[in-house]
């Protein structure tokens, strides 16, 4: 048996949003959260994003994923799991 009580968090970090899921054990989606940040084109041809807005980004989704959902409900998180292919030396 699963403990509903328990969950495992990912974070995407992707081209022009973050995504924080949780999920319980089982694999089952608990609770999902986005935050998008700006993608600037200084240029023709040029795409810059800036480092500080993506974490600070990361950290409101999460914060507001965790204070929504988990906590309340008193879900203890076992692991963090982090995807940035894009962003990698951010991760």
């Amino acid at each position: 048996m699963v403990d509903s009580k328990q969950s495992i968090l990912t974070i995407e970090i992707g081209t022009n949003a973050v995504r924080v899921v949780a999920f319980d054990l089982a694999g089952k989606t608990i609770a999902s959260m986005k935050g998008r940040y700006p993608t600037f084109h200084s240029q023709p041809d040029y795409s810059e994003q800036d480092p500080e807005q993506i974490f600070i980004t990361m950290l409101y989704v999460l914060k507001n994923l965790l204070n929504e959902f988990i906590h309340p409900q008193k879900i203890k998180v076992n692991s963090i799991c982090f995807s940035a292919s894009m962003h990698s030396v951010l991760a």
